[in-house]
């Protein structure tokens, strides 16, 4: 009984150790050739020109330092390039349009301007706006871009300060009734 035993132990032995290296031949056959992959250069796009004097965006009303409500209406204008929506032309570098960035600094030239809650697209060539912003002080940036988000950097924008407050209740805004004169006589009863 032993060797029936050791003869079948040493056939499940063979049979694995021809299973492994099957597995094993099999895989070097699937392995891919390592080859170097292609060095892909990065596309390398020239600056944005800076712009003439009195061209680039600006707030239109709105002054850096300002006292603001929670609620601001902004206007922009641009002086210099065309407000197109976006998609219309992205490779067209003399149109774009407005973004509005929140307490953020202007987009380097070149960059994808984020879309989140403080990167505010003006997409289909918007000129005015309506922001909230949180009680306290902010950074506002216009920033100007091309027709795929792309921003035409610091040359093509405006940063100012403004300080958000609450609008009064208006139960703090009723009028104050006069005090009597010190000199005036008093009443009778």
């Amino acid at each position: 009984m032993k060797p029936m035993y050791l003869i079948s132990l040493s056939m499940l032995c063979l049979g694995l150790t021809a299973c492994s290296a099957d597995k094993a031949h099999k895989s070097e056959e699937k392995a891919p050739a390592t080859q170097p992959a292609p060095e892909k250069k990065p596309e390398v796009k020239a600056p944005a020109p800076k712009p003439a004097t009195g061209e680039g965006v600006h707030f239109v009303h709105l002054k850096d330092g300002a006292q603001v409500g929670t609620s601001v209406k902004l206007a922009f204008a641009v002086k210099g390039k065309t407000v197109r929506p976006a998609g219309e032309a992205p490779e067209e570098t003399t149109s774009g349009h407005h973004h509005v960035i929140i307490d953020g600094a202007a987009m380097p030239a070149g960059t994808v301007i984020p879309m989140d809650a403080t990167h505010k697209h003006y997409g289909k060539g918007q000129t005015e706006a309506k922001i909230e912003l949180t009680p306290g002080p902010h950074t506002l940036t216009l920033q100007f871009a091309d027709g795929a988000h792309r921003s035409y950097g610091p040359a093509w924008s405006q940063t100012i300060k403004v300080v958000a407050a609450d609008a009064k209740p208006a139960a703090e805004e009723a009028p104050k009734v006069a005090a009597p004169k010190a000199d005036a006589p008093a009443e009778k009863k």
